[in-house]
């Protein structure tokens, strides 16, 4: 089918791929991450056929059941997942088309068989040909299909049909060694940015990553600052420090126009603090209106792909989007919906979800470290450096700008990490910190901190700008106190009595804090983090690796030296940078991680259609994966359940259930901190003397379950064909 022919799948599902320019890449029916199942009345998401009506009583006919796939549930990668394209090619319509195909060679070569026997076994009269006639044989007749079918062909197709059913089950997706780069996008609460490298830069230097620099009018930075500005038409106009600019430019320029703008900051930490469904999420701009929170967020990630595109263009002007594998960032706290929610983001900006892989940003950075190492020990011969890599087991913490993540890992002696628990962390980021600032400022005020920002914008933003760069140098050990300059007109709204109050005075256009007051701005954060450190490190840990922007604050390092002095302490140079290239190998190479500790129960609802084979349950929840579970990258599990007679055929929707309570759930409805997500799988009608069994695949791809489900029957004699389940 060429590209024109496609067509457009309903939103969120992006525009067709253009065709690739060096590698075929086909197509199959499966249902992506980024589809939503009750967005389409039909199947053809799922199913490529024209109608589901034609598709159902094919199945009836030939009993051939699909594959149906659905990348829903944890981890959760694919997706930091390991992403695979498909090796077979062709969709499962073509399949189908085949097997008749199939059944009809082999009827024929069976009736030219049996022909040939009839024609040598029956006597017949000699006959000379005459010169110039040809010895023809007579017409072979066409199958008859209305014709009983014997056991032999029986057979036959019944081979062919299990033929098809381990060719649909067993495909697999490879992508490897398709794409030419890899790009990372890492949006963060505070400052995002983006790295990319080609196959050929990763295969002769894996730490070869191109990164931009970001001008903020004044220098330049590792990162842009994560600010999203729509026009007063509620368009996408810029992003990061232009936007920045842009709407301060506006506040001087247009104050009019500055209220029918929106302005969205700090928009990342919603998908954390939104517990539930994120369907129809609501973000707040800065200074009132609203927006859909998939809007922003797509909108954000085009606009970052965009400029990676233009970047790669100008150094391979030959490359297209399909060329690219797309990692995005995620934090590991997050729970499924709000990977999910990014999966479904990204869809709407253009990112098929076959092109995409999510990658938990702390393990990301322990890649990257770990390739740090490498190099280092190629270069030094230190025994030290080799020491910390191979066999040890460490701490990341990834010091963000919202939340913070902990993970524990061991460095397994082939080179590949593996979680050894459960990740830890929080919402005392950076940010945390801002927010205590921010309560010093607006008790000192001598009037509504609201309505002063509201009115200065500009100077609230260069006290931020000020405090964001002092934060990151204070050191308690070279000075008792702490400069932090000021706008004139913020300051003369300050009460000299209540700067008094906390020690702290106005020199010209700076306010002068004691250390002991500035160090009270982390307390709640620092001990926040030393509170999740207690709960991972264990005498067995060697080394705690600090990345992320806030871990460029020296006081967060002093006070976690002080904590841990017998611990190495490891920050990378420019530990900002530290998550987005270590996504870039991290796509380069998936296998790098071994495996991941499960953070919930997942599993499946049980219905009164369906029943386990073989395994005993309680109330209607099927384990799957427990809770706390290690789990390796890429394993395959299958349940198998009977299909009971009382349904008929059709549709059977099947609920996955993900539960983050600590002990299983036993009747789903019942339980609390449950989430819900559907797989939908066509049934083929009932058949006396056949059983229909369905199996249920789970595959853990990077960080999500993927769920597969298809039928397949099975003959038996009537005296054996009865399954009794209670």
């Amino acid at each position: 089918m060429s590209g024109s022919e496609k067509k457009q799948n309903p939103y969120p599902v992006p525009p067709p791929k253009p065709p690739r320019t060096f590698v075929s890449k086909p197509r199959t029916g499966v249902l992506q991450p980024n589809q939503e199942d009750k967005e389409s009345e039909n199947y053809d998401a799922v199913w490529p056929s024209k109608s589901n009506e034609e598709l159902l009583k094919k199945i009836e006919n030939l009993g051939v059941k699909d594959v149906i796939k659905s990348n829903r549930g944890e981890t959760g990668h694919a997706t930091g997942g390991q992403v695979k394209r498909k090796k077979s090619g062709g969709s499962v319509k073509d399949k189908i088309q085949q097997l008749e195909q199939k059944i009809c060679d082999k009827k024929v070569r069976t009736i030219q068989t049996q022909a040939q026997e009839r024609d040598m076994s029956t006597p017949t009269m000699t006959h000379t040909p005459v010169k110039g006639e040809v010895n023809r044989r007579p017409p072979i007749p066409k199958p008859r299909l209305n014709k009983r079918k014997s056991n032999e062909e029986q057979r036959i197709e019944q081979e062919l049909k299990d033929e098809v059913y381990a060719e649909i089950s067993d495909e697999e997706i490879n992508k490897k060694s398709e794409y030419r780069y890899v790009a990372a996008i890492d949006i963060g609460t505070t400052y995002s940015g983006y790295a990319f490298s080609s196959r050929e830069q990763f295969n002769s230097n894996p730490l070869d990553i191109f990164t931009p620099r970001w001008n903020d009018g004044l220098f330049l930075s590792l990162k842009t600052s994560t600010c999203a500005l729509y026009n007063e038409k509620g368009e996408f106009d810029c992003f990061g420090y232009d936007a920045d600019n842009k709407y301060y430019d506006m506040t001087l320029n247009d104050p009019d126009l500055v209220e029918r703008c929106l302005k969205f900051t700090n928009f990342k930490m919603k998908l954390y603090d939104t517990k539930g469904s994120l369907e129809g999420l609501v973000l707040k701009a800065d200074q009132g209106g609203t927006m859909p929170a998939l809007i922003v967020f797509s909108d954000v990630i085009l606009h970052l792909k965009n400029k990676i595109i233009n970047d790669i263009c100008q150094i391979k002007s030959d490359v297209i989007e399909d060329d690219v594998l797309w990692v995005l960032t995620v934090p590991a706290i997050w729970n499924d919906e709000a990977r999910k929610f990014m999966i479904r983001a990204s869809a709407k900006a253009g990112i098929h979800a076959d092109d995409l892989v999510l990658c938990l940003e702390p393990e990301a950075a322990a890649v990257m470290c770990k390739e740090l190492k490498v190099q280092n020990y190629i270069q030094t011969k230190s025994d030290s450096v080799l020491a910390f890599m191979l066999g040890t087991k460490f701490v990341v913490v990834d010091l963000g700008g919202g939340t913070v993540d902990i993970t524990t890992n061991e460095v397994l002696p082939s080179g590949m990490i593996r979680e050894l628990k459960c990740c830890r962390g929080s919402d005392c980021g950076g940010t945390y910190v801002d927010k205590c600032f921010w309560d010093f400022i607006r008790n000192v005020l001598d009037c509504n901190f609201e309505t002063l920002s509201k009115s200065y914008r500009t100077e609230m933003h260069d006290l931020w700008r000020s405090f964001e760069i002092k934060k990151r140098q204070v050191d308690s050990q070279k000075s008792q106190y702490v400069m932090l300059q000021i706008p004139s007109i913020i300051a003369s709204k300050m009460k000299s009595e209540k700067l008094s109050k906390y020690n702290v005075s106005l020199v010209r256009d700076k306010l002068k804090f004691p250390i002991t007051l500035f160090q009270e701005f982390f307390s709640s954060s620092v001990s926040s983090i030393l509170k999740c450190l207690r709960e991972v490190v264990t005498d067995e840990i060697h080394s705690i690796l600090l990345v992320g922007g806030y871990a460029g604050c020296k006081e967060i390092r002093q006070v976690i030296k002080q904590t841990y002095p017998s611990l190495r302490l490891v920050c990378p140079p420019e530990s900002d940078l530290a998550v987005v290239k270590g996504a870039v190998i991290f796509g380069h190479n998936p296998a790098v991680i071994s495996s991941r500790i499960s953070k919930m129960w997942y599993g499946i609802q049980l219905t009164p259609e369906i029943s386990p084979i073989n395994k005993i349950y309680e109330g209607n929840f099927y384990s799957v994966t427990k809770k706390g579970q290690p789990i390796k990258i890429g394993e395959k599990v299958l349940h198998k359940f009977y299909i009971r007679e009382k349904l008929k055929g059709g549709v059977l929707n099947l609920r996955q259930v993900s539960s983050s309570n600590d002990k299983m759930p036993v009747n789903v409805e019942e339980e609390i901190n449950c989430l819900f997500s559907e797989l939908r799988v066509p049934i083929p009608a009932h058949q006396d003397h056949m059983k229909r069994i369905l199996n249920i695949s789970i595959k853990f791809k990077g960080t999500e379950f993927v769920y597969s489900a298809f039928v397949t029957l099975k003959t038996c004699s009537p005296s054996r064909c009865v399954v009794k389940v209670t």
